[in-house]
């Protein structure tokens, strides 16, 4: 009969941990090893964004801006340029706290406007008395330049009134046409408002110097 081994009676091992103690305890610091490449690969990120940001600069510089020739690619080049103008208008006006008034004529001749105000003619009025004043505070007796002349003034706005007409003829918008009537009305108002002004200063200026001459 074979004999098998008796059972070993020495004290039983101790029991396994239930949870196995973490190599890296909170509050050991780390390695500095490690930070030191993470600053390391972050300046590199930094490097190579920044030498890529140049290079595209680069290349748009040598882009030469000059006239869409196909109709159909100016056309959606103007729609998306429009939009993005009067988008920044719009952050100018809100984040700046600026009036701000924008006139657009597309290709085809039709009118698009922006206003940060009540009305883009509120802005055209202010424009004009702001004008009117530097002009009556430099002017110092010196003759109005062609430029300021308003007969010249008002035959440029009519003919941009004409322009945008003769353009709308194929696709005539009843609306866009009583807008540039208004503007012109308004226009008008000023510069009569303008001349008014003017002449009562010249009668003012006049009036002192005839009483001493007279004295």
């Amino acid at each position: 009969m074979s004999s098998r081994p008796s059972p070993r009676t020495g004290p039983s091992p101790p029991p396994l941990p239930s949870v196995l103690p973490s190599p890296a305890l909170p509050g050991l610091p780390r390695k500095r090893g490690t930070e030191r490449d993470r600053e390391r690969s972050g300046r590199r990120c930094v490097a190579a964004r920044t030498e890529e940001a140049r290079s595209v600069m680069v290349r748009r510089g040598r882009v030469e801006l000059r006239r869409i020739e196909d109709r159909t690619s100016r056309q959606v080049r103007f729609s998306k340029r429009r939009s993005g103008l009067f988008k920044k208008a719009f952050e100018l006006a809100l984040l700046c706290d600026a009036e701000v008034a924008l006139l657009v004529f597309s290709p085809a001749g039709k009118l698009y406007e922006y206003s940060s105000s009540l009305s883009i003619e509120g802005t055209y009025d202010r424009y004009q008395q702001f004008a009117g004043a530097v002009r009556n505070t430099y002017q110092g007796g010196a003759s109005t330049s062609n430029d300021e002349d308003p007969s010249n003034l008002q035959s440029r706005l009519r003919e941009i009134t004409a322009w945008s007409v003769h353009n709308n003829a194929d696709n005539a918008d009843a609306s866009n046409l009583e807008k540039l009537e208004k503007l012109l009305t308004d226009a008008k108002r000023a510069l009569a408002k303008q001349n008014s002004n003017r002449s009562a200063t010249g009668e003012n200026s006049n009036g002192p110097t005839g009483e001493g001459g007279n004295a």
